[in-house]
């Protein structure tokens, strides 16, 4: 009798460099070494950001990305910590 693992893939995944990421991955329908995603073709190798808090990557025809999980930074006094245009975690002024 075959057993379902109950965890997610974001469970199985995890990743620890300075703070926790998620790693989720989709196999290319591709045989070649190159992904796509969404009817996007990317070179293995090719790393981009399509989302400020979010980094994927082609590698021999997987296609991964990797989640930025942020904490809140502490500011001084009354600041308040706000999210910069095109940046991913909140900062403070």
């Amino acid at each position: 009798m075959n057993s379902v693992d109950s965890r997610t893939s974001c469970e199985m995944n995890w990743l620890i460099v300075c703070c926790l990421m998620c790693l989720t991955f989709t196999l290319s329908t591709q045989q070649e070494l190159d992904c796509t995603d969404n009817g996007v073709f990317y070179p293995n190798g090719y790393r981009f950001k399509p989302e400020p808090c979010k980094t994927c990557y082609c590698s021999n025809g997987n296609y991964g990305c990797i989640a930025v999980m942020c904490g809140l930074p502490k500011c001084k006094g009354e600041d308040k910590p706000f999210v910069r245009d095109g940046d991913c975690c909140p900062t403070c002024p």
